[in-house]
């Protein structure tokens, strides 16, 4: 063998090894003598639990604590590649973590490299390319050369989102742009970051003001009348409006609302429907099958994410490696009281659709399919229940909560497997049918 070919070897087994080692998923946790090690995805002790404290990795590195108060970062092997030097850390993002050492926060790279100097008494991480810091007690914006591209003048600001960050300036909030252009004037008393296109914005005081919703131009397209007001994230935004918790659409409508509209909907597809019985059709049956299928897949569908996202919110681990049971109590009430609530009665409305065919007209492979799938999310839905009902009491121990999950993911797992099987019985139909 050559040199070249030889270091070619060298160079393609140091990868894959790297490759290796960099994919192994390993995850904090707390021994019995209080300090923290680490596992691998098979819950075997890859690093011995001597930490004070530990995150899991990010990007081949772990913040680890082996003294008081003092912050570093260890490979996958336990190797200190960063000293415990600094007072707070974060993960690294992007090959860059945020870092405080002397009362005063920047950057740093892999190798311990200041990339942003540690002169700001604040710093936030990067978002959109960009970071808010805060120097001799003002807040601008920097790049990830560390070049001032907004300049610090403001008291306070956001994360850039859509292009957009809010910032206070004279006790007012405003957005500007990442030129540091004033966008949306400083006219609110509070404000968050934009999501889906719009903003949360209060007018007045902490304790008396209202929150509304403007877009990019400032156009305000929900009237200032909440207590309270989220960000908006597939749609839906969660209020308080006179004590109680709602969740809105983008047009400020709340479920009292869209009823009404479903209603209306309703009903207008009912004279619709009676119009088309009266019209001469090709294989009724497979075609009034399709009339339901298509009039209620896609907001079933929408129902049923919207409920595995909710519950995805119920397993966040926190920098521990501890599941986040802050969030608990009220996820769990949400979590029965709506998203199941709301699923299940989809499935109910869904079902009776069919089932009125079926006693007209009889039914088919189609029909079959499509109700052995609503059963298969009711038994989802009923899972997600339990799930609500455990975590309402705060739940056990690590591996117990794991136990549960595997429970829910069954029936989950068994829809994604559906869903392709129903997508191919649909195509063979709409060609046997000319639908």
């Amino acid at each position: 063998m050559n040199l070249q070919v030889k270091s070619l070897s060298v160079l393609l087994l140091f990868l894959t090894v790297q490759t290796t080692l960099f994919a192994q998923n390993f995850r904090s946790f707390k021994a019995d003598n209080g300090k923290w090690g680490f596992k691998d995805e098979q819950g075997n002790i890859v690093l011995p639990a001597k930490y004070l404290d530990a995150n899991d990795f990010k990007e081949g590195l772990a913040l680890v604590s082996a003294k008081k108060y003092l912050y570093g970062y260890i490979d996958q092997s336990g190797k200190i590649i960063i000293p415990m030097m600094y007072t707070s850390c974060g993960n690294f993002e992007n090959g860059m973590a945020r870092v405080k050492y002397d009362g005063k926060a920047g950057f740093i790279d892999k190798t311990g490299k200041e990339v942003i100097p540690c002169i700001y008494e604040e710093i936030n991480n990067f978002r959109e390319d960009l970071a808010g810091a805060r120097l001799n007690g003002k807040w601008g914006f920097i790049d990830k050369s560390g070049k001032e591209v907004v300049p610090f003048k403001y008291e306070s600001v956001g994360y850039f989102a859509e292009g957009l960050a809010y910032a206070e300036l004279n006790s007012k909030y405003g957005f500007i742009d990442k030129t540091g252009k004033e966008i949306i004037p400083f006219s609110f008393d509070d404000a968050r970051g934009f999501s889906d296109g719009v903003a949360g914005v209060r007018k007045g005081g902490y304790m008396d003001g209202k929150w509304g919703y403007i877009d990019k131009k400032g156009t305000l397209i929900i009237p200032f009348k909440f207590e309270e007001a989220g960000d908006f994230s597939g749609g839906a935004a969660s209020v308080k409006l006179n004590g109680n918790r709602l969740y809105i659409d983008i047009s400020g409508r709340d479920e009292k609302m869209r009823k009404q509209d479903e209603l209306a909907a309703a009903q207008a597809e009912k004279a619709r429907l009676a119009k088309e019985a009266s019209l001469n059709r090709r294989d009724t049956l497979s075609r009034e099958v399709f009339v339901i299928y298509n009039r209620n897949i896609n907001k079933f569908v929408g129902i049923v994410n919207a409920l595995t996202q909710y519950m995805d919110r119920s397993f966040v681990v926190n920098n521990s490696g501890e599941f986040n049971r802050s969030q608990w109590p009220s996820i769990s009430m949400e979590l029965r009281n709506n998203y199941c609530k709301t699923t299940q009665e989809a499935i109910t409305a869904f079902r009776t659709e069919l089932n009125q065919v079926k006693e007209a007209k009889g039914k088919n492979e189609l029909y079959d399919f499509l109700i052995n799938q609503l059963n298969t999310v009711e038994r989802y839905v009923n899972s997600c229940k339990s799930w609500a009902d455990y975590i309402s009491t705060m739940g056990g121990d690590n591996q117990e909560i794991k136990e549960q999950i595997k429970v829910i993911d069954k029936p989950y797992q068994e829809i994604l497997k559906q869903d392709n099987a129903l997508d191919a019985l649909v195509a063979i139909y709409k060609k046997r049918n000319s639908l």
